[in-house]
């Protein structure tokens, strides 16, 4: 019976990892994932809008589920959220754009679309459907322990992505200068 209580509060703690990061990685890079968006086939004007309401509901996802768990509305939103995505993605794979980000954003970000990247959020949401009526309880020290590891990682994940995005930057400027 604790391994199962582990294993839902340890699914819970990467379900919001995986929501915050992908939150942060887009305000972070405001300007690239509007050019993402617009890659979909979103004109631009729509593109910042519609990024700043993802940013809205990941965020608000992140939270809840910290704050609730995994409630019928966070399911809800949870399950709109990712087949929307799957179908905006499958839409693009079907119309031969497989090589643009996913738009993904944090340790979930991949360079060209695939079916993989459906199957992947098909998995987020049948997640979510377990973890349903299931509250976050963090009072073990030992699940706060993994979740700080799991940030740390994120979060070094995403500082490589803006050094290398950095450094072609710098490299630019340099071959500009010459």
């Amino acid at each position: 019976m604790y391994s199962i209580y582990w294993m839902s509060n340890f699914l819970i703690i990467f379900l919001i990892f995986i929501f915050s990061t992908s939150a942060l990685d887009k305000a972070i890079n405001f300007k690239k994932s509007i050019v993402t968006l617009s890659n979909f086939g979103i004109k631009k004007n729509y593109a910042q809008i519609a990024l700043v309401f993802l940013l809205v509901v990941e965020f608000y996802i992140a939270i809840s589920l910290k704050l609730m768990g995994v409630t019928l509305i966070n399911l809800l939103f949870i399950t709109i959220f990712f087949s929307t995505v799957s179908v905006v993605i499958f839409i693009n794979i079907k119309n031969g754009k497989k090589n643009i980000s996913c738009g993904c954003g944090g340790i979930l970000e991949n360079d060209n679309l695939s079916y993989s990247i459906i199957i992947r959020n098909i998995i987020f949401i049948l997640i979510s459907l377990c973890l349903y009526d299931k509250e976050l309880d963090i009072s073990n020290a030992h699940l706060i322990i993994i979740f700080i590891v799991i940030a740390s990682i994120g979060l070094i994940n995403l500082s490589i992505k803006n050094l290398k995005n950095f450094k072609k930057n710098m490299i630019k400027v340099i071959e500009k200068l010459q």
